[in-house]
């Protein structure tokens, strides 16, 4: 889950920041670019506890903590971006290069933020089966 995260993390950080001709930075590019900076110390702090000899599984829970918090906050970015979005379609003639901007931050942002949400998951399944085992 991890490997597949950083994956996915590395594809967005290679998206050009800034429009055609060099234009001024797109805003949802940089947006996924601070995001993924907060993500990636959590997401390489989580693989260095998982293949430690003796894993925390108090840790394995606080970094999945952050995780998630990290998620909800995509969550409501993306919210925000896709009704900013819809309301410019309205505004503007240009509907259809509005829809493919919708649905380029859609993919963006969903894609980023199930893996976080796998590799959260996944960090919680190992806590409980570390649980499990000092208790047994």
């Amino acid at each position: 889950e991890i490997a597949s995260l950083k994956e996915n993390l590395l594809a967005h950080e290679a998206i050009a920041a800034t429009g055609h001709n060099q234009g001024p930075p797109l805003d949802d590019i940089v947006e996924v670019r601070k995001t993924i900076q907060l993500i990636w110390p959590i997401v390489e702090d989580l693989e260095t506890e998982a293949d430690s000899e003796a894993p925390s599984a108090n840790r394995l829970r606080e970094l999945r903590q952050k995780l998630l918090d990290i998620s909800i906050v995509i969550a409501k970015y993306f919210g925000v971006i896709a009704d900013i979005a819809v309301k410019k379609s309205v505004e503007t003639f240009s509907e259809t290069g509005t829809k493919w901007a919708i649905r380029a931050s859609v993919a963006t942002y969903a894609s980023t933020n199930e893996g976080v949400q796998s590799v959260a998951k996944a960090a919680w399944e190992l806590a409980k089966v570390l649980t499990r085992s000092s208790a047994g």
